[in-house]
């Protein structure tokens, strides 16, 4: 019995062990007399400032992200905490010190002697500790540097060092930020941008433990299922461990019910990396994007056991291809093409852009990610792109992407700017690249990886007043890109990257790295913004073979800006509510828009509906705008236009989320609402869906659908139809299209004319089904393009769709006074309520808001043609009742 006692107590002081040290901490700061204030990690100074009173107002309340700047400007933020750590615990070959994220300068000591500098956010780092541990308390403490003076003085020291500076050296004035956010690794966007504040604060925001061990232990796996032509699946990767001393032990790797391999191996000491491959022979379920198959994922764990000791992981994966297709088009046709396959099936991309959804990442619950990712997924989105100023996300966020099969472009952290070339910069560069690619590389919803957010484009289109040392800053770009980043990314051969977004594919890489028009639509993709032109019209877009980025701004819901702005605010011109404005003359672009698509808004005694109306006017206008250039893309997947321009295979809009209340790009708000965008995405996202336009006084109606394949089962036999090189006339035998036409007046529910049609269902993804020439329509009708608007209903398969179409703009058309009642409201279930409404006449954007319970309506700012309509809610937790439900239109603004 006392050998079997000694035996446990060896085997207990031999196994690896981790000790948390997050929670509560201690923060001070000599130089501003404060001390021993609570401090939380994860966290970030402001929030611990927040919650301890020593900030009084809500951090995005009114104007604090300027009159709290002060924090940011602290030199001597101190964050401390004690632990303890056993007699047994020092037994252990090695004690680890494992900081996952420290943000950004940071000073580390263990028991008052400092250990390392830290000096990017973006990298883990582990220190080997033992030595400086008693068996008894211990102290760790973390001193920042103000990341504002640090940026600062390396912009002073790298020109006197290389006589030139780095630009751009500050924002626009508008954006009320701070300079030379290009000088440290640190989220580019928290010195400020277009869409949001300055908060550049410091923290220690990921986790924090110790990890001891006496043999070895498992850091990292890198895993990937790679599929052989004549073999089949692999799963191939490398294992990283630190080992203290070399160890011969049983390497176990398995999937469970596909696969398990045991192999004696021997590690050597210090850090050791193992490659492993695994002919997977038992059949698979692929992972597809959403829209087009189902998400299967497969846990592989691996465990490496000694004699006395085991370490022991699990990731996730997903067995699927990718490709970037970018060949020359041929067939006469100049440029080349431009799109995604995934298992061997062409894929069109339907999605947005993702920015950090809070200046403070330990603010992001879990609850708030699922919400933003699961309306991505309910909208029909299929990819998001990761943009380059924001953060490498959270495990989390790819886990939820994995889930929802949502294919993430993942930009590298460089948005926006010229960098730094020096020594000292482009290594701390490439370990934050190597750490963070083999970090996310087992995710299968990342696609493609993106070296930079614009800097190509702005480096060869002259942003920043380069052109004068153009040859300076293009030898930097290589040196930093291609020389340094490259090699390291490409170190993950299952996926393509990209140098640069806009970016010409294999055209930049002909052109020495940097395209001679980043921006041709011929070529890669395309960021496209045009805010003085009108943005309703499908004639003013470029049509490239890929659009990543394009954008209107509209305003949040006023029950969101509700939470930021005090009453003395609701001026559309108030200090306040330009301080909110971040786009230079966006208030300016904003009133034009509204101008040419709507009547002027009546005068109004009371401020804030004026305000109200005007957010709400900018919505429709955002909405209807990217909906125009979103289906043109769509129309455009099977045809060229006559300049070479055409087969788009994907927009991702700018941008799905907030990180503030504020005029932005997004379709979904800080607070979780949905943007009028939203639901019109759900529209021109959906699968299949109708897209109508008035082309030289002609209507014209598509049919838009997105090829699946034809099974989802194992990966035997794979069949799929190609959107690519069909000829038109080819179409599905036995599918019929009900097509119903539909004439209104604005002035009454009474439809003038109808016609029904039977179509055969096309087989390509882009077909017009219908046209109607509009001066035998007024004809006909004897009516005015003021008078009328059209209606379409489809019905295949079960699938019933709809869409309108106005023959003029809002600002000629008189629209009816409606009477909307909600006639019933019930609930469901616990998180599903059924609404019927009724109108007596007819009603455009048709909008309702719930404030109470946080949710999504089935349809929202749609047209009522009928007097009597249904619309489901749904919320995302457990909701009791509806009673605060409001009705919007665009009718009851003018009467």
């Amino acid at each position: 019995m006392k050998f079997f006692i000694i035996f446990l107590v060896i085997l207990e002081i031999n196994s690896e062990k981790y000790i948390p040290l997050d929670g509560l901490w201690s923060l001070r700061s000599n130089s501003k007399n404060l001390t021993n204030i609570p401090a939380t990690v994860p966290g970030n100074v402001y929030t611990d400032l927040r919650a301890h009173g020593i900030l009084k107002k809500p951090l995005y309340y009114r104007d604090n992200d300027q009159k709290y700047r002060w924090v940011s400007r602290v030199d001597d933020w101190t964050y401390t905490r004690n632990f303890t750590v056993s007699q047994d615990d020092i037994k252990h070959g090695k004690i680890e010190l494992v900081f996952e994220g420290l943000d950004t300068i940071a000073q580390i000591y263990i028991n008052k002697i400092m250990i390392y500098e830290a000096t990017n956010m973006f990298r883990l780092y582990s220190f080997n500790i033992k030595s400086l541990l008693k068996a008894s308390l211990n102290s760790i403490t973390v001193k920042f540097s103000s990341p504002i003076k640090y940026s600062a003085a390396k912009a002073s020291q790298y020109k006197k060092r290389f006589s030139y500076d780095v630009p751009p050296k500050c924002p626009p004035t508008v954006q009320n930020g701070e300079c030379n956010f290009n000088f440290i690794r640190k989220r580019a966007s928290s010195f400020s941008w277009d869409w949001g504040p300055a908060f550049p604060g410091v923290g220690i925001w990921k986790s924090v433990y110790l990890r001891l061990y006496s043999s070895a232990t498992l850091t990292q796996i890198v895993a990937y299922p790679v599929k052989d032509a004549k073999l089949g699946w692999f799963v191939k990767g490398s294992l990283y461990f630190n080992v203290v001393l070399a160890q011969k032990g049983k390497l176990t790797l398995s999937i469970a019910n596909v696969i398990k391999v045991s192999n004696d191996v021997v590690l050597f000491a210090d850090e050791h990396k193992y490659d492993f491959s695994m002919h997977v022979i038992r059949p698979i379920k692929l992972w597809w994007p959403n829209g087009y198959g189902k998400q299967n994922l497969y846990n592989l764990t691996i465990k490496f056991t000694t004699s006395d000791e085991s370490t022991e992981k699990t990731v996730e994966i997903g067995f699927r291809t990718i490709e970037l297709i970018r060949n020359p088009i041929g067939n006469d046709k100049k440029g080349d093409y431009f799109y995604f396959k995934i298992n061997n099936l062409p894929i069109y991309i339907k999605g947005s852009n993702w920015i950090p959804a809070d200046s403070f990442p330990n603010e992001i619950s879990v609850a708030k990610l699922e919400l933003l990712l699961k309306s991505a997924k309910l909208t029909g989105m299929n990819a998001l792109r990761v943009w380059g100023g924001g953060i490498y996300e959270s495990d989390k966020f790819y886990q939820l992407t994995n889930q929802y099969g949502i294919m993430i472009w993942q930009d590298l952290m460089f948005a926006c700017s010229m960098y730094p070339k020096d020594e000292e910069f482009l290594v701390n560069v490439a370990r934050e690249i190597d750490y963070q690619v083999l970090r996310l590389s087992n995710h299968p919803s990342i696609t493609v990886w993106s070296f930079n957010n614009e800097n190509e484009a702005a480096l060869r289109e002259n942003w920043y007043n380069t052109s004068n040392n153009y040859r300076q800053y293009y030898e930097d770009y290589i040196k930093l890109y291609i020389k340094t980043i490259k090699g390291i990314v490409e170190k993950d051969s299952t996926r393509p990257s990209t140098p640069s977004s806009p970016s010409n594919g294999l055209l930049t890489e002909k052109q020495n790295w940097v395209a001679n028009n980043p921006q041709d639509p011929l070529y890669g993709d395309v960021h496209y913004y045009n805010y003085i032109g009108d943005s309703w019209n499908w004639t003013i877009y470029p049509i490239p073979r890929f659009l990543s980025e394009f954008g209107l701004q509209s305003w949040p819901s006023s029950y969101t800006m509700n939470t930021a702005f005090d009453k003395s605010d609701w001026f559309i011109n108030s200090s306040v509510a330009s301080n909110r404005q971040h786009h230079p003359n966006g208030t300016k672009e904003l009133n034009a828009q509204i101008q040419s698509h709507f009547k002027d808004l009546p005068k109004s005694k009371d401020p804030k509906k004026y305000f109200e109306d005007f957010m709400f006017l900018t919505q429709i206008n955002q909405a209807e705008g990217i909906r125009t250039e979103a289906e043109l893309m769509r129309r455009m997947q099977n045809f060229f236009n006559s300049k070479g321009q055409g087969h788009t295979m994907g927009t991702l809009y700018w941008q799905l989320n907030d990180i503030w209340q504020a005029p932005t790009w997004s379709s979904i708000d800080y607070l979780g609402k949905w943007k009028m965008l939203q639901y019109f995405a759900r529209r021109f996202y959906s699968n299949p869906t109708l897209s109508s336009y008035i082309d030289n006084d002609v209507i014209k109606l598509h049919f838009l659908q997105d090829i699946l394949p034809n099974n989802d089962t194992n990966d035997n036999n794979l069949r799929f139809r190609s959107l690519l090189n069909l000829e038109p006339g080819n179409y599905v035998k036995k599918s019929l299209l009900v097509l119903k036409v539909i004439v209104f007046k604005w002035s009454s529910l009474n439809p003038i004319a109808s016609q029904k049609f039977n179509i055969q269902r096309p087989i390509y993804s882009s077909a017009e089904i219908y046209q109607q020439n509009i001066r035998q329509l007024l004809q006909m009708a004897n009516a005015s393009k003021s008078e009328l608007f059209l209606v379409f209903e489809a019905t295949s398969d079960n699938i019933i769709l709809y869409n309108w179409i106005p023959l003029a703009y809002y600002k000629d058309i008189n629209l009816p006074k409606p009477k909307i009642q909600i006639k019933d409201l019930t609930k469901k279930t616990a998180t599903k309520f059924t609404i019927e409404l009724s109108t007596d006449n007819i009603a455009a954007y048709v909008w309702l808001e719930v404030y109470e319970c946080q949710g999504y309506f089935s349809e929202n700012g749609f047209l009522m043609y009928r007097r009597e309509y249904q619309v489901e809610f749904y919320s995302w937790k457990e909701c009791n009742n509806l009673n605060d439900i409001t009705v919007k239109t665009l009718n009851h603004l003018y009467n």
